[in-house]
């Protein structure tokens, strides 16, 4: 019979700092992805993320601009009797960046606080930070 092993998703702003700790040793690499449907607010809070990683972290931070994403075309009549050609098109799409960085914090409660509030000023941008470990 085979073994089943249930993997554990660690979400770190919800971790205890006594459980990062031990985990800091482990994983050193944090992937921030930020995700938005207006390319604006992605780009603002980018900046904000990259500067603020820029300013507490001695490394290197590294920025990918990811493919767009569900791009969507919608094509409603503007008068559905008369003028039948007469369309708009509305366009939706998901942009995404990626941010990775090697962990060297001393203060992770406050990089995590700082992610937090973040995540609150810009609404429409959804961040998902990953730990990864390296060698």
């Amino acid at each position: 019979m085979s073994k089943t092993y249930s993997n554990k998703v660690y979400n770190p702003i919800t971790l205890k700092s006594s459980n990062i700790e031990k985990l800091k040793a482990y994983f050193n690499t944090y992937k921030i992805t930020l995700e938005s449907n207006d390319p604006r607010m992605l780009k603002s809070a980018g900046t904000k993320l990259y500067s603020y990683i820029e300013n507490v972290s001695e490394n290197k931070v590294s920025s990918i601009a990811l493919p767009t994403d569900n791009i969507k075309i919608y094509s409603p009549f503007k008068s559905p009797h008369v003028n039948k050609k007469s369309r708009e098109q509305l366009t939706t799409a998901v942009y995404r960046n990626l941010y990775t960085f090697k962990s060297d914090f001393t203060n992770n409660k406050a990089f995590f606080k700082a992610i937090h509030m973040l995540d609150e000023l810009y609404v429409n941008v959804t961040i998902t930070v990953k730990l990864q470990h390296t060698k």
